[in-house]
């Protein structure tokens, strides 16, 4: 452990590691591709939605709090820096307590993170944290100190007690059905195969339970 002499213990693996900015126009595509639509539009509630449609999947993922009064969710503010390293392989990642720093290396550049502010909803660079976390990584790893700064990033992670995945309870006054599947904190990419297909298995439960005549 001469390279990190304060580790306690390391490990060391091989995995897969998604990249975002590709991944997720790539899933849209395919779901345009499919046939899927897309209308931008800003609700207040799921009631604007139910003579609309026969199923609901609400995947709103922290606006849950507002669209559905669930005081449940919270944001865990992130901030990461991403930084232009090529010579960065290997992803590499410190725990102390409750402090996570991390460098993951991409297919476009390599991200530095990061932070995990529970109750957070700020989602401006704050220069403090931005600072702090850059130290960290460069003690890491110095030769980040060498990096090209690409851009900085905020995000707010939908954390919760425990993941919504579940059918909402039939109504009486729609005859629409809503599956609810949010709350997944900074987990959603690693959880949201196995959540899509728990979705579509309530949705073949409805379809098989159910007469349901599609408006879409």
């Amino acid at each position: 452990m001469q390279l990190f002499p304060h580790a306690k213990s390391g490990q060391f693996f091989t995995s897969y590691l998604v990249d975002c900015s590709s991944y997720l126009p790539w899933l849209m595509k395919r779901y345009i591709n499919k046939g899927g639509k897309i209308i931008n539009k800003t609700i207040q509630s799921l009631d604007e939605l139910y003579p609309l449609y026969d199923i609901i999947i609400n995947c709103s993922g922290l606006h849950s709090y507002q669209l559905l009064d669930d005081k449940e969710l919270f944001p865990a503010r992130g901030e990461t820096i991403r930084v232009i390293a090529p010579w960065i392989k290997q992803i590499y990642v410190q725990e102390i307590g409750e402090e996570i720093t991390y460098i993951l290396p991409g297919s476009k550049n390599v991200v530095l993170g990061g932070t995990c502010q529970k109750g957070n909803w700020n989602k401006e660079i704050n220069q403090k944290d931005r600072t702090a976390l850059f130290e960290r990584c460069c003690q890491l790893l110095p030769s980040l100190k060498m990096a090209t700064i690409d851009y900085n990033w905020v995000g707010l992670r939908p954390c919760r007690s425990r993941v919504r995945l579940e059918l909402e309870p039939r109504s009486a006054h729609t005859k629409c059905r809503v599956i609810h599947n949010y709350g997944h904190g900074g987990g959603g990419i690693t959880l949201h195969w196995g959540c899509a297909q728990t979705v579509v298995d309530l949705i073949q439960d409805l379809i098989n339970n159910t007469a349901i005549n599609s408006k879409l």
